[in-house]
């Protein structure tokens, strides 16, 4: 017997939260739907997003593709900072 075949998987459509790439707010905390991470918007370049982690990674993200962070989001957020600057603290010099 053959196993139940299942729908195909689709793409996700999220809703734009911002009219345009200047509504988003340069040094807020916003969440990228692609990534699956929160991250701090630094700049607007056209219509991309410059992103950035506490480790330094830096990315560009359509605006539509952004989202402002949850407060669950931003906790998160603050805790990979908290534990990336005990880490970079840390560190031994090589």
């Amino acid at each position: 017997m053959a196993p139940p075949r299942t729908a195909p998987r689709r793409a996700t459509a999220y809703a734009s939260v911002f009219g345009k790439a200047e509504d988003v707010p340069v040094q807020s905390i916003v969440y990228d739907q692609d990534f699956d991470v929160p991250a701090v918007a630094v700049a607007v370049q056209g219509s991309d997003i410059l992103l950035e982690r506490p480790s330094g990674w830096r990315w560009r993200r359509k605006y539509t593709r952004l989202r402002l962070a949850t407060v669950r989001e931003k906790r998160q957020f603050a805790a990979i900072r908290k534990l990336h600057k005990q880490a970079s603290a840390n560190a031994k010099p090589r």
